[in-house]
């Protein structure tokens, strides 16, 4: 596939998730474009599915999830260009924050800043295993 289908792709997502102003953040796994949405509602599920190469979507977690392929490095730099998103300055919207029980909120908190560490945790445990 070329480069112009992956441009063709991402402005269709960015235009069926709700436009640029709807998207808070877009990252990447293996092959899923993953989307924080400030209206869930206003994605276009059914047509996002019908496209030919979206393999399927998932909601959870807050996150908006469109599984892509393995080939979702090369589409998600157009998306961030067609959202008028770049890597390190996405637009945070404080009301994500505050959604969901008190439960929830706490969660996010504590794993926010435990999060960090756990690589610095894993090997100092290891280097005092060894010792």
């Amino acid at each position: 596939m070329g480069k112009n289908s992956y441009t063709q792709l991402a402005s269709d997502l960015v235009r069926l998730v709700g436009g640029g102003d709807n998207i808070s953040s877009v990252t990447n796994c293996m092959t899923r474009l993953r989307f924080v949405l400030k209206d869930e509602n206003a994605a276009k599920t059914d047509e996002i599915k019908a496209n030919k190469e979206v393999k399927g979507v998932i909601q959870q977690g807050g996150q908006y999830q469109i599984i892509i392929g393995t080939h979702v490095n090369a589409v998600i730099d157009d998306v961030r260009k067609e959202a008028g998103i770049t890597e390190g300055d996405e637009k945070q919207d404080m009301k994500l924050l505050k959604d969901g029980n008190l439960f929830d909120r706490i969660f996010k908190i504590i794993s926010g800043c435990i999060m960090p560490m756990i690589g610095v945790m894993v090997a100092s445990g290891m280097i005092k295993g060894l010792l």
